[in-house]
């Protein structure tokens, strides 16, 4: 038995609250997996089943954020037990310094329950 596959088709959509979201309009999405999360894109289109029902919904333009080294080291002075003395004897942990990064939006996400709403901005 084959893979099912669904064709992308840049066509509106009609959300659940009755918003009709155009391909290249401003939008907010909301997905779940893990945990709830909230983001911002532009509407791409949909993907259609053979039958011609909407399956799942596509937003691009996804903002994400990356760590980023800066080159120095953080000391973080700590304890750790020893088993052959039976004391606690302190320890320096060295680790790299890393600050969040804003990165250009380029990314895509397909959402299964059609999740998104028109944004004016």
């Amino acid at each position: 038995m084959g893979k099912t596959i669904h064709q992308f088709v840049a066509e509106p959509f009609t959300n659940e609250i009755g918003q009709t979201v155009n391909p290249g309009d401003r939008v907010a999405y909301v997905t779940k997996g893990y945990r709830v999360h909230t983001g911002k894109g532009w509407f791409a289109g949909v993907f259609k089943d053979k039958i011609g029902n909407v399956v799942l919904t596509r937003v691009q333009g996804i903002r994400s954020e990356k760590p980023v080294k800066t080159g120095k080291m953080i000391s973080y002075q700590s304890t750790r037990y020893n088993y052959e003395t039976r004391k606690n004897e302190p320890y320096t942990y060295e680790y790299p310094e890393t600050v969040m990064v804003s990165c250009e939006p380029h990314g895509t996400t397909v959402l299964q329950c059609h999740r998104l709403f028109k944004i004016e901005e």
